[in-house]
């Protein structure tokens, strides 16, 4: 369902059929805009597959911070896409918390910010299934100390940032 764009009434029933019985593992439905999708559908439908393109989908907050909440308690994800959405609303704990457990994320272009950034890169030492972790272009990855993202090359197999910008 890649840029397909769906209409508000399509994506809030396609969400909802996703609850009852899925057998999808896969979902690409980047460029789509999802901000009217409610936040509990949207994030239980999520977590139910196990690989997940949710790149500029337009997400609000609500709808984030819902998907983090209940990534943290009962997912399947292990691959997570959320490129071109701003995070920055998103209490830093609860990102990193639901980041750790998957094995890989992509939150480049996301307007990360510095308590974000460290948060994520110091619970990358837990002993998680986080291998691949794309941060690239987030302004605030300047801020953070350079022994934070050395420690962090440790833990995280791949990972990717940006630390100059022109």
């Amino acid at each position: 369902v890649y840029d397909t764009q769906l209409t508000e009434p399509q994506l809030l029933c396609f969400f909802t059929e996703m609850l009852k019985e899925t057998n999808l593992i896969f979902l690409n439905i980047s460029f789509s805009n999802l901000s009217a999708v409610p936040p509990a559908i949207l994030a239980k439908s999520v977590n139910k597959l196990q690989n997940v393109n949710l790149m500029c989908t337009k997400l609000t907050s609500e709808q984030t911070k819902e998907i983090l909440q209940v990534m943290c308690v009962d997912t399947r994800l292990s691959e997570l896409n959320m490129h071109g959405n701003h995070l920055t609303m998103v209490p830093p704990g609860a990102l990193a918390l639901a980041v750790v457990r998957l094995r890989s994320v992509d939150m480049s272009e996301t307007n990360l910010t510095e308590d974000q950034l460290i948060a994520i890169f110091k619970y990358s030492d837990t002993g998680q299934e986080l291998k691949k972790l794309d941060v690239r272009y987030n302004a605030a990855i300047l801020e953070v100390p350079e022994k934070v993202i050395r420690d962090a090359e440790k833990n995280i197999k791949n990972l990717f940032y940006t630390r100059y910008f022109s």
